[in-house]
Formats: structure tokens, sequence, C-alpha cells
């Protein structure tokens, strides 16, 4: 695709401020009348992050000629005002939280408490890899049909970390490519690795 995940943002925002967000839109907010977007942002790991965010504001804040009122918070403290906001239905523009995907999004996308932010996806379509917008794609139980009621603008991915001695004393290949990838013989795997090694020593592997 070519394309940073700061330009991605940047197109993003230019599309249309008030449905912007790492996964979460908001009601109450029309794009094209907003001379002032409030963005809630999940304070990054470090400071560049933040910093990188802060001008992707300003530059859309030039361009559009709004006031961006932008504001960082730690993910844990982040959810929990969100939530708040969306209860008292005091919330603002934009959101973005690395929980609104399993907190948020199905959670109020079904009560009806999120943008329906279908047409801006749409249009950023071809940026995306497909196998990443389902996160968004949740049923509204209050309108009775199923949409995009959050912006995704990044994938994590789940890693582990294993001793690789372990394996090779249990006789298992320990290379990270011949660890299996489908969830039964993924987890049969590790199973093994602990019965044979528990078998050689039940007091040391018990």
């Amino acid at each position: 695709m070519g394309q940073t995940r700061r330009d991605f943002l940047r197109t993003t925002a230019a599309v249309g401020a008030g449905t912007l967000s790492g996964s979460l839109g908001f009601p109450m907010v029309s794009r094209a009348q907003a001379r002032k977007v409030v963005v809630w942002w999940n304070r990054g790991y470090y400071k560049e992050e933040d910093e990188a965010m802060i001008k992707i504001a300003q530059e859309f804040q030039k361009a559009k000629n709004v006031d961006v009122d932008i504001s960082f918070t730690i993910q844990e403290d982040l959810l929990k005002k969100i939530i708040a906001a969306l209860t008292v239905r005091r919330v603002p523009d934009v959101a973005f939280c690395f929980y609104n995907d399993w907190e948020v999004v199905p959670n109020y996308g079904w009560q009806g408490k999120l943008t329906d932010c279908t047409d801006l996806v749409s249009e950023l379509k071809p940026r995306y890899n497909e196998k990443f917008l389902p996160v968004a794609y949740v049923w509204n139980n209050v309108e009775k049909k199923r949409a995009y009621y959050g912006v995704p603008i990044e994938a994590q991915v789940m890693h582990i970390h294993y001793w690789r001695d372990l394996l090779k004393e249990a006789g298992l290949a320990d290379e990270p490519d011949k660890i299996p990838l489908k969830w039964e013989d993924y987890w049969a795997s590790w199973k093994k690795a602990q019965d044979t090694l528990r078998k050689k020593d039940a007091a040391k592997y018990g």
C-alpha cells in the first residue's frame, strides 16, 4: 500500500472531521458545520507519537479552518472517560482508544450511540487490508442494521514468548516457522511439549 500511518491519518482527517476515529464515531456531530472539533486521543507509548498527532491536528486545523482541541489520556483512563461520556451523552467529536475495538464499538454500536462511518470507510477502502475492517462493522440494534461504527486506523498483533531450549529438550522443532498456526494444532503442540517434559521430570516441570 506504500502509505505511512501518518499519511493515512492526515488523509482520513481531511475526508471529514467528526467521524474520524480509531474505531469510534460519535453522533451529534455535523461534519459540514463544525467549527471546533474535540479530540480525545490515546496517549502514545513514546512522546514522538503524541508530537506527530499534534502536528497532524495542526495541519488539519489550518487546512480546514477549524479549531482542533486535542487531548491525550492513557488508555485505561481514556476508556473510563469514553464510557462515562457516552453514558451522560456529553461526548467528544473524535475518540481514539486502543480498547475501542472490543470494549466500545460492539457495545455502543449495538445501542445506537455511535456515528455510522460507512461513507468514510468506503471512501478509504482502497487503502485498507480487507481483513482488518470487520472489527468496526457491527450491528446497530436500534436501527436494525449493520454498519461501520468506527474507522480503523491501525492493527495490532498478539505475540508469545516461548523457551526454545525446552522444545528441543522435548524433542520438538523450536524454529518459529515450525510452530503450528491453526488453532487446534497450535494448542496441541504445546500440550505435547508439556506432557513430554512432565514425563521426563515431574518434579521439575510438574
